[in-house]
């Protein structure tokens, strides 16, 4: 494909005090033939669903997260089946809404379920670990401190390991890598044309901010062989200048944090709770 006749978008995510980019040539752009594209497998397509699931999960963790949460594990005195745990975990969140709501606080949460080898719950939250413990009556609740970021993406990548396998099983009932509150809202990418050059030069750092040099990564997409480049910013300020990006449309994106179910509408556990 000639430099000249593709089509670049860039896509700009902000979330917090880190902005991701991605400059890609557009998936639509076939007025030439595309290079001839590696074996796609059923693996590489999980894979680069797995990447694209992390990424979104590190977006929703930068935008809320800081290090006056916790990064809880919420475990079973009984061995329990996946759907009782379910429901027990259920009654738990609204439990703690419940406490937080007295306290005059709003509960914000992202939780994975895990049971490869025994159901145990990745609980992130806001919610004091005193709290957590009087909602928790099921097991123990290892609290770990969230570290003073901006940065989560190895975070997210951790969980969405750790859940890769479960996930995908016939008989898993959760149908989600993760849940989120309602009142965490993911960020948008942006989206917008820009030169072929943004594709094929360095990146350059925006004002009041700092690139990320481990964050750089250019490479063909597994999927569609066609040309990326990533990288990330992160703030040098305590409030960080850019707040939005409001450049360019929003970016469609497919949301590989969850299975889509054809039977009935997918409720997350938001939903459930007022079931």
């Amino acid at each position: 494909m000639k430099l000249s006749s593709m089509k670049v978008v860039r896509e700009t995510c902000v979330a917090g005090k880190v902005i991701d980019v991605t400059v890609r040539v557009s998936s639509g752009n076939h007025r030439n033939p595309r290079a001839k594209r590696m074996c796609i497998t059923r693996e590489t397509v999980q894979k680069n669903n797995d990447r694209i699931a992390a990424k979104r999960l590190a977006r929703l963790l930068n935008a809320y997260c800081d290090s006056s949460w916790f990064h809880d594990t919420l475990t079973y005195a009984q061995e329990v089946s996946v759907e009782l745990g379910m429901k027990i975990f259920i009654r738990f969140l609204a439990r703690l809404r419940r406490k937080m709501k007295k306290a005059g606080m709003e509960l914000m949460w992202i939780a994975a379920p895990e049971f490869k080898k025994r159901l145990h719950h990745h609980f992130i939250t806001n919610a004091p670990v005193e709290m957590v413990r009087e909602a928790w009556t099921e097991g123990l609740v290892l609290p770990r401190p969230m570290d003073e970021g901006p940065n989560y993406q190895r975070l997210a990548e951790y969980i969405i390991k750790e859940t890769v396998t479960t996930f995908r099983e016939e008989n898993c009932p959760f149908k989600t890598r993760y849940s989120h509150s309602r009142n965490m809202k993911q960020p948008v990418p942006m989206v917008e044309q820009v030169s072929t050059r943004q594709l094929f030069e360095d990146p350059q750092p925006r004002k009041d901010y700092y690139l990320v040099k481990d964050s750089i990564r250019r490479f063909e997409h597994p999927v569609t062989g066609l040309e990326h480049l990533e990288y990330i910013m992160i703030a040098e300020t305590e409030v960080p200048r850019i707040k939005k990006y409001y450049k360019g449309k929003p970016a469609r994106e497919i949301d590989y944090g969850k299975y889509i179910n054809y039977e009935e509408e997918q409720l997350d556990l938001e939903d459930w709770l007022y079931l």
